[in-house]
């Protein structure tokens, strides 16, 4: 890459990958279409690429482009958000902050989310709730700053979703029957945990298995993890979550192979505002949720 390279003109690049046409482009930069055709030309130059191949009503973006925005974007992502941090105050914050996780998530980390939380905002209100099917519409409404969950293409454009790494799924069996493997884990009954949002999820692991020869005998189902571990050792079963931090004591994870899911592990990201993306605020917030992840 051009050690000359203009970094101002990036944006243009991720624009037009948008639009696929100059004027919204221009309109959005407040410049004018021969503006940004003359910007284009220079990015050629520099990038040593064509960009975009011009078709009769739209501009088409060449391979080499499409390998390069997503390292463009999140660069461009990463810039912003320094720029915006270095006039945030956290310590001086002192609006509520409100963030909501899948039940298996809050279980795993959600104290230990909170106390990072309190410590980074000293000043604010701090809420970790679990995630319902109204969820979505409270980060619309302003009532839920960010949702950890999965990528999720239904959803309105007016949900940024920053992926923050991988959600890899486990089958859990208690401890002491000595189960080491997924094909021993397998033949247990299984108790299912179905909440609103990552039944699907789960469900999708499920089937991973069984695409593999595993038959799945599912005997019941709960919408409570602590209700499904108790189960677990009195039925002597099995069942599925996605894995966050360390297994649960007294409890064995074993992972189910990304090798099992076509499109490998889901991956998880947390939803806000699209207009909250480069907030200072949820900035902070998006990475003391990322360290939770596997990456």
């Amino acid at each position: 890459m051009n050690k000359d390279l203009d970094l101002n003109l990036l944006k243009i690049l991720v624009l037009l990958e948008k639009h696929r046409q100059l004027k919204p482009v221009a309109k959005a930069l407040g410049k004018s279409e021969a503006s940004i055709s003359k910007y284009l030309a220079r990015l050629r130059i520099q990038l040593g690429d064509e960009l975009f191949i011009r078709h009769p009503h739209h501009l088409e973006p060449t391979n080499f482009l499409m390998r390069q925005l997503p390292k463009i974007a999140d660069a461009l992502d990463n810039l912003e958000t320094c720029l915006v941090r270095s006039e945030f105050k956290p310590e001086k914050y002192s609006k509520d902050i409100t963030v909501c996780l899948p039940q298996t998530a809050q279980y795993s980390f959600g104290h230990l989310l909170a106390m990072d939380l309190m410590t980074l905002f000293p000043k604010a209100h701090i809420t970790v709730a679990t995630i319902t099917e109204y969820t979505v519409d409270e980060i619309l409404l302003g009532k839920v700053d960010a949702q950890l969950h999965y990528f999720n293409d239904e959803l309105p454009k007016s949900i940024h979703q920053k992926f923050i790494g991988y959600a890899p799924a486990v089958v859990v069996v208690p401890e002491e029957l000595g189960i080491t493997t997924l094909e021993e884990a397998a033949k247990l009954p299984f108790i299912m945990l179905e909440i609103i949002g990552w039944k699907e999820k789960e469900q999708l692991a499920k089937r991973a298995m069984e695409n593999h020869g595993m038959e799945i005998n599912r005997i019941a189902a709960l919408d409570n993890v602590s209700s499904v571990l108790k189960l677990l050792k009195q039925k002597k079963a099995a069942t599925v979550f996605l894995e966050y931090q360390a297994p649960i004591e007294g409890y064995r994870f074993i992972r189910i192979p990304e090798s099992y899911y076509p499109n490998g592990w889901p991956k998880v990201v947390l939803q806000m505002k699209q207009s909250h993306r480069h907030d200072a605020m949820h900035q902070i917030l998006t990475d003391a949720i990322a360290k939770y992840m596997k990456n």
